[in-house]
């Protein structure tokens, strides 16, 4: 194996040793190291690199005749480069020229100026301008959890504590809300890596010490301790780690990390990782994408920070009534005034992303075009506050006084930074003249010096007669004279051949080159001088960092809350009431997503409260629309808790503190469980965690089994619903026994989804109505799945025989139709016995454990029976 170069120092060239150095300090990344106008990787990054970015690998000599291979690529489109590595799970270290190579005797001096990670990421080209990029810590104790979040764009920095004997699904639900790029854990606590199924940093256990963390939080926000209301040591612990780690990764202040905001759970409305995916929330199930999600149904958001907030209100309903009618008296104000919403709409289109240029000025990343961008965000803000003026909504007059204090900031933008800045700040041509005294008298001189320029070429293509000459400059040969091949001849004698071409060749003369060191001198003083200037320009904007924030978050919100009210008059949604109560009254209720993509959406009312009706047993065939009602009351449920108007021409949402789905299942391979193991579970969680304010979703219960243990199982969990838990919810099912508990139990009821019969099968009317359903029609629905004419033949036969059974799957198979071998022995009749016990049968006062206990029994019975073979022969 080939020696490491860290392990070779006296070996290798100077340079070499230089990268050695760099590597030794950051094993774990890829270094890219800065070689001229190109970022050079060696030995195993250069593989790594080669493979991954699909570079050329060559190699370069390193001392003592030993060769390493070598990959590059150029400094101008190095981000590009970088971003497919942080995709890829790679850490990279950029390892800076410190100095001016021209400037610089011997070796030029190279540092790390940062590590970029997959949760340190600030870079706008590296970012989903919709998405958050949350680097999270986690530190555990006892089973419970100090968890910390942190946006380092943006500076959103929060951090609570799990604990109790939900704590292990609270850090599941986080870890899917949140969805962090890359999680902190202590090298002590690796355990906790396999759990997590994440893109996992183990850190040094001090890291997550409290003195440690105190330490570097009390650096951060300063001696008051103020910053630590809220916290548990746990959640302090947490945000340390993240902490330290941001500030070694980056190697400078973070001044937009203002706030260490505590939150906890009860804030919000409860939704666990299975309801988050079943409600296809912010991506769907099948695909994974924004397409088809609630999300993408309400986004009408002009900006990024606007997408990012308003797939957080998505994420975390409210639970406070107050909140809650705050944000919609605010969408009802913009919804009345129209004129309102559409020019504060056009304003937002037109801003950037104020969130993470305050991230990228703090981090020292940002350049001249991002302050462009915010000089253009911030000059706005006195039409905002004219359009919001006549606004009566408490929550948008708050807003309206969070956009202001930005005029000193505007007035330095629009003095120092010119109207169109290039790209690169280390070129020159960034501030607008009149800003510094001495910038402008450079900016004088060069001028001065391409007017030089400009009239010594007219002076020597009249002098040589030579018209297509032309005078030029690159880094690399300085200022030239180059000539056409077929002008040579006519080149003067004073002219010094520089640079031979393919087309010409380059010359130059003695002024010419006495006047470039004069003219090279003044250009570099300028744009060092531009620079300097720049970069006081945004450390400055650096410690106003708390005022841009604020006034970020609140474009966002107006933003967010703009974009609901167009949602609430594009698709005639209306403003819900929300109360504290139980009861949900829905009347013509749609469903979000699914009314966009089908033409005739039918519309459906719903009742439910503590009082009349609890439980909805809802029954009909497949495809009639059951899983499409139960998701409807879900999301309208969601959306009037997150403060938005809903689609429906009515609703009363009694708060809820809990959605719990049940509504379909894969088995887990890996894990060992079958669909049915999955379907139990998820359906045990529910019984044990659901409270009376809570919304269950449950989607054929008891389906993975065999026909009776199912109906057996479903049959006592909707009692133990109704009896035990209180609790609101919708039961869809194919078991139409269900429907007796109507009858038999006060809080249930019976609804079906209609269909009408025709000659050529049914037609689906997509309409809740009273009642249990007559039958599933499953073979109406196979036919137009378009199974083959044999089978669904088939299928009519075996129907008709075991209904004519009393629908009994244990009667065995019917007599095979003219088939080869087939019997005809007569069937057995019942035992007497067994038909008197279910006839004695008294539902109104059987408990689901004795009602299962009979069932055995009775099973044992028709086993004895069917005989070995299954068949009542």
């Amino acid at each position: 194996m080939e020696q490491p170069l860290t392990t070779l120092p006296r070996q290798l060239t100077p340079m070499m040793q230089q990268y050695a150095q760099a590597k030794a300090e950051h094993p774990d990344a890829v270094v890219l190291f800065r070689l001229g106008d190109f970022y050079e990787m060696f030995a195993e990054d250069a593989v790594t690199c080669s493979r991954l970015l699909e570079l050329v690998l060559t190699s370069r000599e390193v001392g003592k005749g030993r060769r390493i291979a070598m990959c590059g690529v150029p400094v101008h489109a190095v981000e590009a480069y970088i971003a497919r590595l942080i995709d890829a799970g790679c850490k990279v270290a950029i390892c800076e020229q410190m100095e001016d190579a021209r400037f610089t005797k011997g070796l030029v001096r190279r540092e790390i100026i940062r590590v970029i990670t997959p949760g340190t990421v600030v870079e706008e080209g590296m970012l989903a301008e919709g998405d958050s990029n949350f680097l999270m810590a986690i530190c555990e104790a006892d089973g419970t959890y100090g968890l910390a979040a942190l946006e380092v764009s943006t500076g959103e920095f929060l951090a609570t504590t799990l604990d109790g004997a939900d704590a292990n699904e609270a850090l599941q639900a986080e870890l899917t809300r949140l969805r962090p790029a890359e999680c902190l854990i202590a090298s002590s606590q690796q355990v906790l890596t396999e759990t997590l199924h994440l893109n996992c940093t183990l850190c040094e256990p001090q890291a997550f010490e409290l003195e440690a963390a105190q330490q570097h939080l009390e650096q951060q926000f300063g001696s008051d301790t103020a910053w630590q209301d809220g916290h548990t040591p746990l959640a302090l612990r947490a945000a340390g780690a993240i902490l330290q780690y941001v500030q070694a990764m980056h190697k400078t202040a973070l001044q937009h990390l203002t706030y260490l905001r505590p939150y906890r759970l009860s804030q919000y409305m409860v939704l666990d990782a299975v309801t988050r995916r079943n409600l296809e929330l912010v991506r769907t199930m099948r695909h994974g994408e924004r397409h088809g999600s609630l999300l993408n149904a309400l986004d009408e958001t002009m900006t990024s920070m606007g997408k990012r907030l308003l797939q957080r209100w998505i994420e975390q309903p409210l639970l406070q009534c107050e909140a809650i009618e705050a944000r919609l008296e605010a969408v009802e104000e913009l919804v009345s005034n129209a004129a309102c919403r559409a020019q504060l709409r056009q304003i937002l289109r037109r801003m950037y992303d104020a969130e993470r240029l305050v991230g990228r000025i703090a981090c020292g990343t940002a350049n001249a075009r991002a302050l462009a961008g915010l000089r253009q965000t911030l000059a706005a803000l006195p039409t905002v506050r004219d359009l919001l003026t006549d606004c009566h909504a408490p929550r948008l007059q708050t807003l309206l006084a969070d956009c202001s204090g930005e005029s000193d900031i505007v007035a330095l933008l629009e003095q120092s930074i010119v109207d169109e800045p290039p790209i690169t700040i280390r070129d020159g041509g960034l501030i607008r003249t009149g800003y510094d005294a001495a910038l402008d008298d450079l900016i004088r001189k060069t001028d001065r010096d391409k007017q030089w320029v400009a009239r010594l070429q007219a002076r020597e293509r009249q002098r040589t007669g030579i018209k297509s000459l032309k005078v030029g400059f690159n880094q690399v040969f300085g200022y030239y004279i180059e000539v056409s091949k077929a002008n040579i001849h006519l080149v003067p004698a004073d002219y010094q051949r520089k640079q031979t071409l393919t087309n010409g060749e380059r010359y130059i003369t003695d002024k010419l080159k006495e006047r470039e060191t004069a003219i090279l001198s003044a250009s570099e003083q300028r744009v060092e001088l531009e620079y300097t200037l720049f970069v006081d320009i945004r450390e400055h904007l650096a410690r106003e960092a708390a005022l841009l924030q604020r006034i970020a978050s609140a474009l966002a919100q107006l933003d967010t809350l703009a974009a609901l009210a167009e949602v609430a008059v594009l698709y005639n949604y209306v403003k819900p009431e929300v109360g504290e109560g139980a009861a949900i009254h829905i009347r013509q209720g749609r469903h979000p997503v699914v009314e966009r993509m089908v033409d005739g959406f039918v519309p459906n009312d719903l009742a439910l409260d503590h009082e009349h009706q609890r439980l909805t047993i809802l029954t009909g065939p497949n495809m009639a629309g059951k899983s499409t009602y139960l998701r409807q009351l879900a999301h309208i449920v969601l959306l009037a808790q997150m403060g938005s108007f809903v689609p429906a021409e009515q609703a009363h949402i009694g708060l809820v503190d809990r959605i719990f789905t049940r509504v379909g299942a894969v088995d887990d391979i890996a894990a060992g469980r079958s669909t049915f193991l999955v379907e139990m579970s998820e359906t045990a969680h529910i019984l044990h965690h659901a409270t009376p304010q809570s919304l269950l979703i449950l989607d054929e219960i008891g389906k993975g089994t065999s026909t009776f243990e199912g109906l057996s199982i479903a049959w006592a969990v909707a009692l133990y619903i109704v009896r035990r838990l209180g609790t609101r919810g919708l039961f869809a099912t194919h078991y139409h026994e269900l429907t007796a508990l109507e009858t038999l139990y006060p809080g249930i009821g019976n609804f079906h989804m209609a269909i009408r019969e025709t000659d050529d099968g049914i037609i689906f009317l997509r309409q809740m109505v009273p009642g249990g359903a007559s039958k599933s029609y499953g073979l109406h629905v196979a036919r137009l799945a378009g199974l083959p004419t044999e089978v669904l033949d088939e299928s009519a036969r075996v129907l008709s025989y075991l209904e004519q059974q009393g629908t009994q799957p244990a009667a065995g198979p019917p007599p095979m139709n003219g088939v080869h071998g087939a019997t005809s022995e007569p069937i057995k009749p019942a035992p007497t016995g067994l038909t008197e016990q279910l006839l004695s049968l008294d539902l109104c006062q059987v408990t689901p454990l004795q009602a299962l206990t009979l069932l055995h029994q009775l099973q044992q019975q028709v086993r004895e029976w069917t005989g070995p073979g299954g068949s009542a022969r």
